[in-house]
């Protein structure tokens, strides 16, 4: 799994998905917020290369002429921190393991999670951080804190509805909250106790990664 966020001075993005690893070739599946701009579901693939003091390098792209090319520092087998080379966006995250395993459902995110929001790159992103119930079957409930450059909001209602996507099959779900207000965030199961979310509403124009732990 990846997930990457950062600034150019005026526009936040992040991006979140997973990424594949043959001995040949890298494929990457992804969801991307940029101010708002949502792209889901999108592909890229490439190749990558690592020399023996484990910094590697990751070039990919969507066979129209777009590429995207990352630098990495491994830490451990298949963990490493990421950091986006081609763009205006001064872009950088993690990629770690997705040790969960096929066939994906809603009871792959089960039980109580901290949750947090990750990184970091602007001033007047809104954070949250707070406590959520998943029950196996679809719906979730807990409290949540919001942060902004304005006000904080500590100790709001959180309800709503999940699903974990058994046709990808590759992770990929959706978390639609109806309280404290009406939002969509992908998620990503990583293992049997972190998801990776990112919010695909055009209104969050400075999204952050949010972090899903038991």
């Amino acid at each position: 799994m990846i997930n990457l966020s950062g600034n150019n001075g005026s526009t936040t993005q992040d991006i979140v998905g997973q990424i594949m690893f043959n001995t040949s070739t890298v494929a990457l599946t992804f969801d991307e917020n940029s101010g708002g701009t949502i792209t889901t579901n999108a592909v890229l693939t490439g190749a990558d290369s690592i020399q023996i003091n484990g910094r590697g390098t990751l070039n990919l792209d969507n066979n129209n002429g777009t590429s995207t090319n990352w630098i990495f520092y491994a830490i451990s087998p298949n963990h490493a921190f990421v950091l986006d080379s081609s763009s205006s966006f001064v872009m950088d995250g993690d990629l770690e393991p997705q040790s969960a395993i096929q066939p994906f459902t809603n009871t792959d995110v089960i039980g109580t999670y901290l949750l947090g929001s990750g990184e970091l790159v602007s001033f007047t992103n809104p954070l949250v951080s707070g406590v959520s119930n998943f029950d196996g079957k679809g719906d979730v409930a807990g409290t949540q804190d919001t942060s902004t450059s304005s006000a904080q909001t500590p100790n709001q209602s959180l309800a709503g509805t999940y699903s974990i996507s058994t046709s990808l099959n590759n992770g990929r779900g959706n978390l639609i909250l109806t309280s404290p207000s009406g939002s969509t965030t992908a998620l990503w199961v990583t293992s049997s106790s972190e998801v990776i979310g990112m919010s695909i509403d055009h209104s969050n124009t400075q999204p952050t990664i949010l972090h899903l732990e038991q």
